[in-house]
């Protein structure tokens, strides 16, 4: 990370990503609450002692997004990387929630998973289900995982991948 007396802290390798996202998404949630950036950063006060919001940790920032979340904000909080594991897993436990038995010709709750776990980690902006879905739609012409056939897996969990190197040079 750069150092704190920086102007900007923005954080460097991994990190980083998650620190744009959570920019991205405090924005987004500022605009749909019609919150001023300096009541912002007097929220952000509460969090890191100082008025400013990229003064506050990743797990600082992750706060203040839930608190603008409970005041209504329509927005997902981006997943840190420590807990990114635990999402995959969450993930899985809910497909095999909905779907306890195999269906034949159809993705497996795994494959599903996974497919859920790479999108929101990399991909979500705060738009629950829409760019995904967009994303399906385009790919292989179905609008929810829940309809994904077995053999456009390959293609959806190819192409994610794709876009995220393609993220990752940029």
């Amino acid at each position: 990370m750069k150092n704190a007396d920086s102007k900007n802290a923005i954080p460097d390798g991994p990190s980083k990503e998650i620190y744009l996202r959570q920019n991205k998404v405090l924005h987004l949630a500022r605009q749909r609450l019609n919150i001023t950036l300096d009541d912002l950063r007097e929220m952000a006060r509460a969090f890191g002692g100082r008025a400013s919001i990229s003064s506050l940790s990743l797990e600082q920032r992750r706060e203040l997004i839930g608190m603008l979340i409970e005041l209504g904000a329509d927005v997902k909080n981006p997943v840190l990387p420590e807990a990114e594991s635990n999402l995959y897993l969450e993930k899985l436990e809910a497909w095999n929630k909905r779907f306890p038995r195999p269906r034949p010709g159809f993705a497996t709750n795994e494959q599903l998973a996974l497919i859920e776990d790479l999108w929101e980690r990399f991909f979500e902006d705060g738009r629950p289900g829409r760019g995904l879905r967009g994303f399906l739609i385009r790919q292989c012409g179905v609008d929810d995982l829940t309809f994904l056939r077995a053999c456009d897996v390959g293609k959806v969990i190819t192409a994610l991948k794709v876009a995220r190197k393609k993220e990752k040079a940029r």
